[in-house]
């Protein structure tokens, strides 16, 4: 997905007391070069990948529901990892304890042994938010869009189109490695939010790399009226590429919801 990528998992079930837990989580990305650990760089998932190796003191794997970027935020998210001892009481507060202020774990779930994060997660929802007035307590959070006015009319004509196609090679950068690029998009819809802020509302079974926030960027480009209509529809129809479409910023994107059939949402 991606705003999501594929992991290396190594699944070890030789301990016969080998547990699989989900756990129910949300982080501010602000300060964080997104979920996936790299090198020479602060993580979420490096930052909770220690903090339980450091509860539990043994080596944890710990697996996402899939990768955002720097700087994109998720008000729910989900990561699996497997023990091979019961967790101590009162585990969430401890974790929570370890933990700095912009990750919080809501819920340690026991689950099957083969349940997957990634894998099993069915559906996934993005926020995506756009204000048009200087802000300092949105920045973070939300798209700056100060200087052009735009034609909303123009953008919900098109955002409409979105579900109607099943392939979006014109959204994603191409990879010709991993030819992937179909998306189920079941809802593509801006709200207003307040006078001065919208909110781009996506969901799907999956999502490419930058799919999402190319689609906001060509959304803002039929807004400003640099990009027609017509334009939009002609290279979705062929599966052409976009000319001079820029990423929206990651800031304004918040995973919200990720769904699983043996999960309740919340």
């Amino acid at each position: 997905m991606s705003e999501e990528a594929e992991f290396a998992i190594v699944d070890d079930f030789e301990h016969p007391e080998t547990a699989r837990y989900f756990l129910h989580l949300a982080y501010d990305g602000t300060n964080f070069h997104g979920w996936q650990i790299q090198l020479n760089a602060i993580s979420i998932q490096a930052v909770i990948k220690e903090a339980l190796e450091k509860i539990l003191n043994i080596p944890i794997n710990l697996v996402g529901c899939g990768r955002t970027d720097t700087g994109v935020h998720a008000t729910q998210y989900y990561a699996h990892f497997d023990c091979t001892k019961p967790l101590p009481d009162r585990f969430v507060m401890k974790l929570n304890a370890v933990l700095p202020g912009a990750i919080a774990i809501y819920e340690c779930i026991p689950v099957e042994r083969n349940a997957h994060a990634r894998l099993h997660a069915i559906e996934r929802s993005y926020e995506y938010f756009l204000h048009t007035r200087k802000n300092p307590f949105s920045r973070n959070y939300s798209y700056e869009f100060l200087y052009y006015p735009l034609r909303w009319d123009l953008i919900h004509e098109a955002t409409a189109l979105i579900p109607t196609y099943n392939e979006f090679k014109p959204m994603i950068k191409m990879d010709k490695e991993n030819p992937v690029y179909t998306s189920t998009v079941k809802e593509a819809v801006w709200e207003q939010v307040s006078e001065h802020q919208w909110k781009f509302k996506i969901t799907a079974n999956r999502f490419l790399y930058n799919m999402i926030r190319r689609i906001v960027g060509t959304m803002v480009l039929i807004g400003r009226e640099q990009l027609t209509l017509e334009e939009f529809k002609r290279v979705m129809d062929e599966q052409a590429e976009f000319k001079n479409i820029k990423l929206a910023p990651s800031n304004g994107l918040h995973l919200n919801r990720v769904v699983y059939l043996f999960i309740k949402n919340t």
